[in-house]
Protein backbone atom coordinates (compact mmCIF):
# COMPACT_ATOMS: atom_id res chain seq x y z
CA UNK A 1 0.00 0.00 0.00
CA UNK A 2 1.35 3.64 -0.57
CA UNK A 3 0.98 5.85 2.03
CA UNK A 4 0.76 9.89 1.36
CA UNK A 5 1.39 11.53 4.48
CA UNK A 6 3.52 9.42 6.97
CA UNK A 7 4.75 10.72 10.56
CA UNK A 8 7.90 10.10 12.19
CA UNK A 9 8.28 10.51 15.81
CA UNK A 10 11.43 10.71 17.42
CA UNK A 11 13.21 10.94 13.69
CA UNK A 12 16.54 12.67 15.22
CA UNK A 13 17.83 9.44 15.67
CA UNK A 14 20.16 7.91 13.37
CA UNK A 15 17.43 5.37 12.70
CA UNK A 16 14.84 8.19 12.13
CA UNK A 17 17.36 9.23 9.28
CA UNK A 18 17.54 6.54 7.64
CA UNK A 19 14.27 5.73 7.87
CA UNK A 20 13.13 9.20 5.91
CA UNK A 21 16.04 8.49 3.36
CA UNK A 22 14.85 5.54 2.60
CA UNK A 23 10.66 5.70 2.52
CA UNK A 24 11.96 8.41 -1.03
CA UNK A 25 10.58 11.50 -2.62
CA UNK A 26 6.78 10.72 -3.50
CA UNK A 27 5.23 10.81 0.37
CA UNK A 28 4.84 13.90 2.20
CA UNK A 29 6.80 13.41 5.53
CA UNK A 30 6.54 14.75 9.14
CA UNK A 31 9.13 14.89 11.49
CA UNK A 32 8.46 15.70 14.85
CA UNK A 33 11.32 15.59 17.78
CA UNK A 34 13.16 17.95 19.63
CA UNK A 35 15.87 18.75 17.41
CA UNK A 36 15.73 19.35 14.45
CA UNK A 37 17.32 16.87 12.05
CA UNK A 38 20.45 17.54 9.44
CA UNK A 39 19.62 16.01 5.96
CA UNK A 40 19.57 17.42 2.68
CA UNK A 41 16.17 17.44 2.86
CA UNK A 42 13.82 17.04 0.15
CA UNK A 43 10.17 19.39 -0.23
CA UNK A 44 8.14 16.25 0.83
CA UNK A 45 9.66 16.69 4.09
CA UNK A 46 8.23 19.24 7.25
CA UNK A 47 9.95 19.49 10.73
CA UNK A 48 7.82 20.26 13.36
CA UNK A 49 10.52 21.02 16.52
CA UNK A 50 8.80 20.27 19.94
CA UNK A 51 7.91 17.74 22.76
CA UNK A 52 5.28 14.50 21.68
CA UNK A 53 3.43 16.49 25.17
CA UNK A 54 2.96 19.58 22.61
CA UNK A 55 -0.86 19.30 22.52
CA UNK A 56 -0.50 21.96 19.88
CA UNK A 57 1.37 20.21 17.94
CA UNK A 58 -0.23 17.25 17.70
CA UNK A 59 -3.38 19.28 16.17
CA UNK A 60 -1.38 20.26 13.10
CA UNK A 61 -1.02 16.73 12.09
CA UNK A 62 -3.23 16.01 10.14
CA UNK A 63 -4.68 13.64 7.61
CA UNK A 64 -1.83 11.49 8.53
CA UNK A 65 -2.12 7.91 7.09
CA UNK A 66 0.94 6.25 8.56
CA UNK A 67 3.32 6.53 11.80
CA UNK A 68 6.37 5.71 12.77
CA UNK A 69 6.98 5.81 16.89
CA UNK A 70 10.67 6.10 17.51
CA UNK A 71 10.27 8.23 20.47
CA UNK A 72 11.96 6.88 24.02
CA UNK A 73 14.34 6.60 26.12
CA UNK A 74 17.42 3.83 25.48
CA UNK A 75 18.34 0.72 27.39
CA UNK A 76 21.48 0.53 29.67
CA UNK A 77 22.91 -0.56 32.93
CA UNK A 78 20.69 2.14 35.13
CA UNK A 79 17.47 0.37 33.47
CA UNK A 80 17.71 -2.26 36.43
CA UNK A 81 17.79 0.32 39.22
CA UNK A 82 14.61 0.97 40.25
CA UNK A 83 15.57 4.77 40.89
CA UNK A 84 15.09 4.41 37.19
CA UNK A 85 11.62 3.03 36.73
CA UNK A 86 9.68 6.36 36.49
CA UNK A 87 12.30 8.09 33.65
CA UNK A 88 11.75 4.66 31.65
CA UNK A 89 7.54 4.63 31.69
CA UNK A 90 7.69 8.31 31.30
CA UNK A 91 9.97 8.29 28.42
CA UNK A 92 8.79 5.07 26.47
CA UNK A 93 5.14 4.36 27.89
CA UNK A 94 3.75 7.45 29.03
CA UNK A 95 4.68 9.32 25.43
CA UNK A 96 2.91 6.91 23.69
CA UNK A 97 -0.11 6.83 25.30
CA UNK A 98 -0.33 11.02 25.67
CA UNK A 99 0.17 10.66 21.73
CA UNK A 100 -3.01 8.04 21.30
CA UNK A 101 -5.08 10.04 23.10
CA UNK A 102 -4.37 13.57 21.70
CA UNK A 103 -3.59 12.49 18.17
CA UNK A 104 -7.08 12.42 16.01
CA UNK A 105 -6.89 11.60 12.39
CA UNK A 106 -9.70 9.76 10.63
CA UNK A 107 -7.06 8.72 8.05
CA UNK A 108 -4.88 6.67 10.01
CA UNK A 109 -4.00 3.23 8.80
CA UNK A 110 -0.85 2.28 9.89
CA UNK A 111 1.31 2.36 13.22
CA UNK A 112 4.87 0.86 13.50
CA UNK A 113 5.98 0.89 16.76
CA UNK A 114 9.75 -0.04 17.64
CA UNK A 115 9.88 -2.64 20.54
CA UNK A 116 13.29 -4.05 22.02
CA UNK A 117 14.39 -7.66 22.69
CA UNK A 118 14.61 -6.91 26.52
CA UNK A 119 11.12 -7.62 26.67
CA UNK A 120 11.78 -11.12 26.50
CA UNK A 121 13.63 -11.07 29.83
CA UNK A 122 16.79 -11.96 31.03
CA UNK A 123 16.94 -15.43 31.47
CA UNK A 124 18.53 -18.10 28.45
CA UNK A 125 15.73 -18.89 26.26
CA UNK A 126 14.35 -20.14 23.18
CA UNK A 127 11.83 -17.98 21.30
CA UNK A 128 10.20 -19.39 18.41
CA UNK A 129 6.61 -18.25 18.34
CA UNK A 130 5.95 -14.72 20.03
CA UNK A 131 2.53 -15.67 20.71
CA UNK A 132 2.82 -17.92 22.73
CA UNK A 133 3.30 -17.35 26.10
CA UNK A 134 3.47 -13.82 28.73
CA UNK A 135 7.41 -12.24 28.90
CA UNK A 136 8.91 -11.44 31.81
CA UNK A 137 11.32 -8.14 31.23
CA UNK A 138 14.46 -8.53 33.02
CA UNK A 139 14.73 -4.27 33.40
CA UNK A 140 12.52 -1.43 33.27
CA UNK A 141 13.82 -0.73 29.97
CA UNK A 142 11.69 -3.90 28.88
CA UNK A 143 9.06 -3.14 30.68
CA UNK A 144 8.23 0.02 29.52
CA UNK A 145 7.94 -1.31 25.73
CA UNK A 146 6.02 -4.08 26.75
CA UNK A 147 3.48 -1.70 28.36
CA UNK A 148 3.53 -0.06 25.04
CA UNK A 149 3.20 -2.82 22.90
CA UNK A 150 0.02 -3.88 25.46
CA UNK A 151 -1.40 -0.15 25.11
CA UNK A 152 -1.14 -0.50 21.33
CA UNK A 153 -3.31 -3.98 21.50
CA UNK A 154 -5.97 -2.14 22.94
CA UNK A 155 -5.72 0.91 20.69
CA UNK A 156 -6.22 -1.66 17.47
CA UNK A 157 -8.62 -3.62 19.02
CA UNK A 158 -10.69 -0.04 19.48
CA UNK A 159 -9.94 1.83 16.70
CA UNK A 160 -9.51 -1.39 13.88
CA UNK A 161 -5.90 0.74 12.76
CA UNK A 162 -3.15 -1.84 11.65
CA UNK A 163 -0.37 -1.99 14.55
CA UNK A 164 3.03 -3.59 13.44
CA UNK A 165 5.37 -4.10 16.60
CA UNK A 166 8.64 -4.75 15.95
CA UNK A 167 11.08 -6.30 18.50
CA UNK A 168 15.31 -6.22 17.34
CA UNK A 169 18.24 -6.51 19.61
CA UNK A 170 21.19 -3.94 19.33
CA UNK A 171 21.34 -2.09 16.38
CA UNK A 172 24.67 -1.73 14.45
CA UNK A 173 25.96 0.84 12.14
CA UNK A 174 29.06 2.35 10.66
CA UNK A 175 28.29 5.80 11.77
CA UNK A 176 26.80 5.06 15.50
CA UNK A 177 28.90 4.38 18.17
CA UNK A 178 28.27 1.07 19.85
CA UNK A 179 30.58 -1.57 21.06
CA UNK A 180 30.90 -3.73 18.33
CA UNK A 181 32.21 -0.46 16.37
CA UNK A 182 34.63 0.03 19.67
CA UNK A 183 36.33 -3.64 19.77
CA UNK A 184 36.94 -3.43 15.56
CA UNK A 185 38.20 0.02 15.80
CA UNK A 186 40.29 -0.86 18.84
CA UNK A 187 41.43 -3.64 17.24
CA UNK A 188 42.39 -1.98 13.94
CA UNK A 189 44.10 1.16 15.79
CA UNK A 190 45.59 -0.61 19.05
CA UNK A 191 46.25 -4.30 18.60
CA UNK A 192 44.11 -4.87 21.05
CA UNK A 193 40.58 -5.93 22.50
CA UNK A 194 39.13 -4.97 25.72
CA UNK A 195 36.43 -7.35 26.71
CA UNK A 196 34.45 -7.46 30.04
CA UNK A 197 33.82 -10.76 31.62
CA UNK A 198 29.82 -11.24 31.14
CA UNK A 199 27.67 -14.72 30.69
CA UNK A 200 25.31 -12.22 28.42
CA UNK A 201 26.02 -13.57 24.51
CA UNK A 202 24.53 -10.72 22.35
CA UNK A 203 22.34 -10.52 19.29
CA UNK A 204 22.85 -8.01 16.72
CA UNK A 205 20.44 -6.25 13.92
CA UNK A 206 22.88 -4.05 11.04
CA UNK A 207 20.91 -0.93 10.13
CA UNK A 208 19.77 -1.29 6.26
CA UNK A 209 17.96 -4.51 7.94
CA UNK A 210 15.98 -3.05 10.39
CA UNK A 211 15.25 -0.17 7.99
CA UNK A 212 14.16 -2.60 5.48
CA UNK A 213 11.45 -4.70 7.75
CA UNK A 214 10.27 -0.83 8.90
CA UNK A 215 9.33 0.09 5.01
CA UNK A 216 8.07 -3.72 4.45
CA UNK A 217 5.20 -3.02 6.95
CA UNK A 218 4.30 0.17 4.99
CA UNK A 219 3.57 -2.34 2.42
CA UNK A 220 1.72 -4.80 4.47
CA UNK A 221 -2.17 -3.66 3.92
CA UNK A 222 -3.95 -5.47 6.73
CA UNK A 223 -6.00 -3.95 9.59
CA UNK A 224 -4.18 -6.99 12.02
CA UNK A 225 -1.92 -6.33 15.26
CA UNK A 226 1.55 -7.88 14.04
CA UNK A 227 4.71 -8.38 16.66
CA UNK A 228 7.62 -8.88 13.85
CA UNK A 229 11.08 -10.68 15.13
CA UNK A 230 13.82 -8.61 13.49
CA UNK A 231 17.13 -10.02 14.36
CA UNK A 232 19.91 -11.55 11.64
CA UNK A 233 19.59 -15.22 12.14
CA UNK A 234 22.99 -15.94 13.53
CA UNK A 235 23.35 -17.31 17.20
CA UNK A 236 24.23 -14.73 19.96
CA UNK A 237 27.59 -14.14 20.76
CA UNK A 238 29.92 -13.69 23.58
CA UNK A 239 32.38 -10.97 23.78
CA UNK A 240 35.12 -13.81 23.73
CA UNK A 241 33.64 -15.29 20.67
CA UNK A 242 33.53 -11.84 18.71
CA UNK A 243 36.84 -10.54 19.50
CA UNK A 244 38.31 -13.72 18.37
CA UNK A 245 36.10 -13.09 15.48
CA UNK A 246 37.33 -9.97 14.87
CA UNK A 247 41.44 -10.81 15.24
CA UNK A 248 40.51 -13.45 13.25
CA UNK A 249 39.34 -11.46 10.01
CA UNK A 250 42.08 -8.76 10.16
CA UNK A 251 44.51 -12.09 10.70
CA UNK A 252 46.93 -10.15 12.57
CA UNK A 253 48.59 -10.42 16.16
CA UNK A 254 45.58 -9.15 18.39
CA UNK A 255 45.44 -9.08 22.53
CA UNK A 256 42.54 -10.11 24.14
CA UNK A 257 42.17 -8.44 27.36
CA UNK A 258 39.58 -9.30 29.73
CA UNK A 259 38.78 -6.93 32.50
CA UNK A 260 35.94 -7.41 35.28
CA UNK A 261 32.68 -6.66 34.75
CA UNK A 262 31.83 -4.24 37.83
CA UNK A 263 28.27 -3.28 37.26
CA UNK A 264 25.83 -6.21 36.89
CA UNK A 265 24.35 -7.11 33.90
CA UNK A 266 20.77 -5.39 32.13
CA UNK A 267 20.84 -7.29 29.00
CA UNK A 268 19.05 -10.56 28.22
CA UNK A 269 21.43 -13.44 29.09
CA UNK A 270 21.11 -15.66 26.32
CA UNK A 271 18.04 -15.08 23.75
CA UNK A 272 17.96 -17.64 20.61
CA UNK A 273 14.73 -16.04 18.64
CA UNK A 274 13.46 -16.47 15.43
CA UNK A 275 12.62 -15.14 12.39
CA UNK A 276 9.90 -17.21 11.00
CA UNK A 277 7.18 -15.65 11.62
CA UNK A 278 8.73 -12.15 10.27
CA UNK A 279 9.81 -14.05 7.19
CA UNK A 280 6.30 -15.56 6.33
CA UNK A 281 4.39 -12.59 7.36
CA UNK A 282 6.43 -9.95 6.42
CA UNK A 283 7.99 -10.93 3.61
CA UNK A 284 11.37 -9.99 4.78
CA UNK A 285 14.53 -11.39 5.57
CA UNK A 286 18.15 -10.23 6.74
CA UNK A 287 21.07 -9.53 4.78
CA UNK A 288 23.93 -9.13 6.91
CA UNK A 289 24.71 -11.78 9.77
CA UNK A 290 26.98 -10.95 12.89
CA UNK A 291 30.24 -11.74 10.76
CA UNK A 292 29.18 -9.64 7.83
CA UNK A 293 28.51 -6.89 10.24
CA UNK A 294 32.24 -7.55 11.73
CA UNK A 295 33.47 -7.77 7.90
CA UNK A 296 31.73 -4.43 7.50
CA UNK A 297 33.23 -2.82 9.98
CA UNK A 298 36.56 -3.61 9.66
CA UNK A 299 36.61 -2.23 5.99
CA UNK A 300 35.23 0.82 6.70
CA UNK A 301 38.09 1.52 9.68
CA UNK A 302 41.05 0.23 7.82
CA UNK A 303 39.85 2.81 4.82
CA UNK A 304 39.84 5.66 7.35
CA UNK A 305 42.70 4.84 8.76
CA UNK A 306 44.92 4.64 5.81
CA UNK A 307 43.31 7.35 3.99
Amino acid sequence: MVYKRILVLGGSGFIGRELIKKIGNKTKIFVLDKKKIKLNCKKNIKFLKGSIFGKNLIKKLKNIEAVFFLIGKKGGPKSININSATSYIQSNTETLNFFLKNFKSKTLKKIVFLSSEHVYGGEKSKIKEVYNKETFPKNYYGLSKLLSEKILYKYHKKNKVSVDVIRFPRVISIFEKNFLNVMVKSAIYKNKIMIKKTNTKFNFIYIDDLINAMVKCLKKNTKEFNIFNVFNNSKPNSLSSIAKEIKRNLNKKIQIKKTKNISSDHNPTQLIVSNKTTKKNLKWKPKFSTNEIINKLIKHYEVKKYS
